[in-house]
């Protein structure tokens, strides 16, 4: 059974079957907000992850993991250009796992931004002015073992607050 109804103005609720969200594909570009941070489908190769493509005007934000999207778990492996550029209120991120590239401008000119915690260790690339006019009070944590290498990639790309 497939229910759709429409409550004027702009509420629609659809309901899908169990085996309809199963084989459910997602495509290319799909955007989804959760806890006010916007994550973008891409798919390469036959694997599916998201990238994260921007946020809400919040002070605090939590880039996950995984998300959920139709009952199954996606990996967020990058941050993508200007995800969190010019962003007035965000003073704190904090980044899970599994992040393996940060985007050109990603936190350009987010100019009230104190505190990162990056818990990636596996970040490969760091994009262009990613970190470009960002205040020089601001701290990025990462893990311990990747604070030489990250604090070179950092700095590189227009940092310079600290790294812990």
């Amino acid at each position: 059974d497939v229910n759709l109804s429409i409550v004027y103005p702009g509420s629609i609720s659809l309901s899908l079957p169990k085996n309809a969200k199963k084989s459910a594909t997602l495509k290319n570009g799909y955007v989804m907000t959760y806890k006010g941070v916007k994550y973008k489908v891409q798919v390469k190769k036959k694997k599916t992850y998201l990238v994260v493509s921007g946020c809400s005007a919040k002070s605090k934000l939590t880039v996950e993991k995984t998300v959920k999207i139709l009952g199954k778990k996606y990996k967020v492996t990058e941050i993508g250009n200007n995800a969190f550029a010019k962003k007035s209120k965000l003073k704190t991120l904090v980044v899970k796992a599994n992040i393996t590239k940060i985007g050109k401008q990603a936190f350009y000119n987010s100019k009230k931004l104190k505190s990162i915690t990056l818990k990636s260790a596996s970040i490969k690339s760091v994009g262009k002015n990613a970190f470009k006019n960002v205040p020089k009070s601001a701290t990025v944590k990462v893990p311990s073992k990747k604070k030489a290498d990250y604090s070179k990639k950092f700095k590189k790309a227009g940092f310079k607050g600290k790294v812990k």
